[in-house]
Formats: C-alpha cells, sequence, structure tokens
C-alpha cells in the first residue's frame, strides 16, 4: 500500500486505477490487460460477498425460515437492487460509516458470547470439557498450509481498490496514515477474534465464525450486524466495478445522467447480481471460496502489482530505489507471488472438490455438516 502510494502520488498523481498506473508505467497493453485482471478479481469478490450475506442471513433465522441456500440468495438480490443504483463512492458514505459501527459491535458481541459460552466456562452454553486446541494442525501439509496463507493474504487485502480511495479522498498524501491506521485496526480485531475464537471452540470452530454462536439474541444481532456490513461492502466493490464496466461497455453514457445512463447501469448491476448468485451457488463453501481468492486475487494484488509498478515507476523518473526496497520488492515478485499464487490456488480447488463430495453440490439446498 505504500509503495502504490508512492508511485501515484509522487509520479502519476491522475491515477486513479491500477490499470492506469499499468499504462504509465508498461503502455496501452500492459493497461488492457491489467483491467481486465482487475474487473475479473472484483467481479469474483462480488459472489463471496453474496454468499457471506447469506450464510448471515440464515444463521439469523436458522430456526424460523426454512428456505434454501438458492431461495437466500435470490432475497439479497432483490435486497440489494435499489442500493446498487447509487453511482458514487460519496454518496454511500453514511453507508460506509454505519458498516464500519455494525461490524464493530457484531465483534465485539461475537468475542462476548463465544467466552461466556465456552465449553466447560459455566456459562451455560457448552457441555463439559475445555476445547480441543493445538499450537500446530493436526494435519498439517504443505498445500494445507498455503491454503491457510491465502485466507489470511485474502483478511488483509484490499489492495486492488487503494487507487480508486485515493482518488476520491480530499488529501490524497495522507493515503500511508489512513493504511497504517486500518492495517493496526485489522490486525488487533483479527488477531482477537482468531484468538478468542480458537481458543473457545478449538478444532470445533465453525469457517462462518457465528456459526459457532450458540442460538439466542447474540447470534441473532451478530449475523443481522455482520449481513448488514457485508452487504455494505457488496456496494462498495460493485460501484467502481460498474462503472469501469460502464466505460468499457456503453462509453457515451457512462459519465452522464439521464434515462439511457440509469438504464445501462440498471442493465449492469442485473447482470452483476446474476453472475454472483451464479457462482455463490456453484461454489457455497465460505472459507474454500475465501483461499480462493486470497490465492488467486490476493497475491498478485499484494505482491505483485505494487512492487512492479514501483520499480517501473522510479527506473522511468531516474530515481534511485533504496536497497531496502530493491529487496523486498524482490522477495515479493520472486518468492511471494509465484508460491503463494499457484500453490495456494491449487490447495483451495482441491478444497472445492473434495466438498462437493462430502458437503453437497453446486445449487444444493442444504450444505451436509457445514
Amino acid at each position: 500500500g505504500v509503495l502504490l502510494s508512492r508511485v501515484r502520488n509522487g509520479f502519476f498523481p491522475q491515477a486513479a486505477s491500477y490499470a492506469d498506473l499499468a499504462g504509465a508505467t508498461m503502455g496501452d497493453g500492459a493497461r488492457r490487460v491489467t483491467r481486465v485482471i482487475v474487473l475479473g478479481s472484483w467481479s469474483l469478490l462480488l459472489p463471496y460477498y453474496m454468499m457471506a450475506v447469506v450464510s448471515s442471513l440464515r444463521v439469523a433465522f436458522a430456526d424460523e425460515v426454512a428456505l434454501c441456500y438458492w431461495q437466500w440468495a435470490i432475497g439479497v438480490m432483490v435486497a440489494l437492487l435499489p442500493f446498487l443504483q447509487i453511482r458514487s463512492l460519496h454518496h454511500i458514505s453514511h453507508f460506509a460509516a454505519a458498516s464500519t459501527a455494525a461490524m464493530v459491535a457484531a465483534i465485539v458481541v461475537t468475542l462476548a458470547v463465544l467466552v461466556s459460552s465456552r465449553p466447560g466456562g459455566g456459562g451455560g452454553g457448552g457441555g463439559g470439557g475445555a476445547a480441543a486446541t493445538t499450537l500446530w494442525p493436526r494435519e498439517a501439509s504443505v498445500l494445507g498450509l498455503y491454503s491457510s496463507f491465502a485466507e489470511f493474504i485474502f483478511a488483509y487485502q484490499g489492495h486492488s481498490l487503494f487507487l480508486e480511495f485515493m482518488r476520491e479522498m480530499r488529501a490524497p498524501h495522507r493515503f500511508p496514515r489512513a493504511l497504517a491506521a486500518a492495517n493496526v485496526a485489522m490486525c488487533a480485531v483479527y488477531t482477537a477474534t482468531a484468538a478468542v475464537g480458537y481458543g473457545t471452540r478449538g478444532d470445533a470452530i465453525a469457517p462462518f465464525l457465528p456459526s459457532s454462536l450458540p442460538p439466542g439474541r447474540g447470534r441473532l444481532a451478530v449475523s443481522l450486524l455482520l449481513a448488514f456490513h457485508i452487504a455494505v461492502t457488496y456496494m462498495i466493490v460493485a460501484l467502481p466495478l460498474n462503472r469501469e464496466v460502464h466505460r468499457l461497455l456503453f462509453p457515451r453514457t457512462a459519465d452522464g445522467a439521464g434515462a439511457a445512463t440509469a438504464a445501462h447501469w440498471l442493465l449492469l448491476t442485473v447482470g452483476q447480481l446474476l453472475f454472483g448468485y451464479v457462482v455463490a451457488n456453484a461454489v457455497p463453501f465460505f472459507a474454500d471460496f475465501q483461499a480462493f481468492l486470497g490465492a488467486l486475487m490476493g497475491a498478485p494484488f499484494v505482491f505483485g502489482f505494487p512492487a512492479l509498478f514501483y520499480l517501473r515507476a522510479s527506473a522511468l523518473h531516474g530515481q534511485r530505489v533504496p536497497l531496502g526496497d530493491r529487496v523486498a520488492c524482490a522477495v515479493f515478485l520472486a518468492v511471494c507471488l509465484p508460491l503463494f499464487t499457484v500453490l495456494g490456488a491449487v490447495s483451495a480447488a482441491r478444497d472445492v472438490a473434495r466438498d462437493w463430495g462430502e458437503l453437497g453440490g453446486p445449487f444444493s439446498c442444504e450444505l451436509h455438516g457445514f
């Protein structure tokens, strides 16, 4: 993120996307290829968010509403469609603020419920005995470890949207400060949540954390707060994706207003939702899909593009790259990028194939034991 900020703010202040930086540092061919890669990655993020919203609602109303997974997904599509007609990140900033508050509340309630209902903890929600935990995974393998690394990468990466954020900031040069604050907060929250979750539930912890909460008001509150938070995240990712696709398919109406622009935007959002619906029901395994996205998308956007842009921009402007930056970029490009992308994606694909056979195939009504 710091490298991206240096390239954008120091060399190409008009750049508003990865495609813009690719074009500025490597030419129009790289611009076109990068745009396709970015749009493809955003398109795959949206099914993941839809999957998470559906999972949250199913956990919230598991005992009250008997609907299949695919039926819940249709309801989520219908609910999201009106909000997806908003065309500016500024206009959804109030949703983003409320979403952040909802996520903080969800985490606090989740940790409180996990601790109070831990097995043997006297909270009334657990059976006898402590949770089964180990320092090292019992069934560790090389591919399995890379799948876990991919999930870590996914959790911490939002890099493909960083340039869009800088474009809409009043003071883009302050982006590194915002980035540092965000990463400190994420480290604290993710570490605390993972430690409490595994410490209280051990090997029994569910891939989708709210599923590990006992029935009651706490689980209901967490699930609804999480559903709202992820729905807003869907909007934040969908908006720049729609904008770019709009410019590609309907350039004459992309930056205008009126009925034609609104109709084209509506057509794009409906198509986007239908794509997400199909993918989310074809691969409905939350953790598997998360690992797959982390490897296939996260590794290139975290380790590949920023280092490449920085080295190319420095060379074009005749600026010497400090030794520490050269070493970091070499490790990113020669070690992290190929290892995490290839091995992580292979491991995640293997997990998806296994779960299709064990838990349920595409468009199953229920996922047994998931």
